[in-house]
């Protein structure tokens, strides 16, 4: 049985992953430190197969990697603060978390004969695209990160171009903003912040004028790919993905109005201009749709992404007196617990 190593494995994307890995057999180690436990939707994941294992990453040492026996197995790296403000909550902050604790953990695997790393960054690192032209993943002069999240991304995936070989592969990931049901659903990211407002409130409410892009992507979709990776054959020792489909690229507003329909709602607010946010970019997906063929072939666009979002409210009887925003917003969280004494300012439990 092949063994995978899942950092993170509780987050949105994690807990995908985690199912669908041990669905296909695979002996799963899932490293959690457990920050956003309390937003879970629905039972925990149990499984014979399935070792769990709360730490924070900043704490992982050679004998715990060594406990887990990995030579010759997997690791999909998710863990760290999640995304763009998030990562300005304390900018040293994400720099220890998402660029430190990375990094030693791919020096750990390195060393412990791992064989194929799989590294989840993100498009912010594009930044601000001021042009129509969709961007290709060897285009590194377009590489632009605005945010401490988006910095960080790009020192990882800088650091595995020069520790990457062929007894070290690495596949990095580039993910469109993801949508879709998860137990570790996330309601701050945006086609998720749309349907939920929109079943919750019975209106969406775009805090801009509608007319940013962003790519997006089903959480389903996202957890295909980062499977079928672990098997990918490679023409060299690394490679890079923007993770979407063609057609994959929306306006903010296209995103709106779908959200609206899929909630049997006609009222969509926008703001009168951009919000604090700057990011707009359009990014290319002919890599990806051409080496993962068969997920372009079947993927999910937003309209059954709305529909399947519906049903997934629906029966797990989300309502606003739950206070699900709250719980599913990873800054209020954070915050939430640092106020309440169960986590430092530095997000270690108290008991450490």
């Amino acid at each position: 049985m092949d063994k995978l190593l899942i950092t993170g494995h509780e987050g949105y994307i994690g807990h995908v992953i985690t199912e669908n890995a041990l669905l296909q057999g695979y002996s799963v180690i899932g490293l959690d430190a457990g920050l956003y436990r309390e937003g879970r939707i629905g039972p925990k994941n149990s499984h014979p197969n399935l070792l769990e294992i709360e730490k924070d990453l900043r704490l992982l040492n050679d004998s715990d990697f060594r406990s887990f026996d990995l030579n010759n197995g997997s690791v999909i790296h998710l863990a760290g603060l999640s995304n763009d403000p998030l990562g300005e909550f304390d900018e040293k902050l994400t720099f220890d978390i998402n660029f430190e604790a990375s990094k030693r953990l791919i020096d750990l695997c390195k060393a412990g004969g791992v064989s194929r790393f799989v590294f989840f960054s993100t498009q912010s690192v594009y930044g601000i695209s001021s042009d129509d032209h969709e961007i290709e993943e060897h285009e590194s002069g377009r590489l632009n990160p605005v945010t401490a999240y988006a910095k960080t991304k790009l020192l990882v995936e800088n650091y595995l171009q020069t520790v990457a070989d062929k007894s070290f592969e690495v596949i990095i990931f580039r993910p469109s903003t993801v949508f879709g049901p998860s137990r570790g659903f996330r309601s701050d990211i945006v086609f998720n912040n749309l349907t939920l407002n929109a079943y919750l409130k019975r209106e969406v409410h775009v805090k801009s004028d509608g007319s940013p892009w962003r790519p997006v992507i089903s959480v389903d979709d996202v957890s295909k790919a980062a499977l079928q990776s672990l098997d990918k054959s490679l023409q060299n020792s690394i490679d890079v993905y923007n993770l979407g489909f063609p057609g994959g690229n929306f306006q903010v507003r296209d995103m709106a109005e779908v959200a609206a329909k899929s909630m049997g709602i006609s009222k969509v607010i926008y703001a009168d201009s951009l919000n604090e946010d700057p990011r707009t970019y359009k990014v290319s997906f002919k890599k990806f749709s051409n080496n993962f063929e068969e997920i372009y072939r079947c993927g999910q666009g937003i309209e059954k992404g709305g529909l399947d979002l519906k049903m997934f409210f629906d029966r797990e009887k989300l309502s606003e007196r739950d206070g699900v925003q709250a719980l599913t917003t990873r800054l209020a969280v954070l915050k939430r617990r640092i106020e309440r004494g169960d986590i430092n300012a530095e997000l270690f439990k108290n008991e450490y």
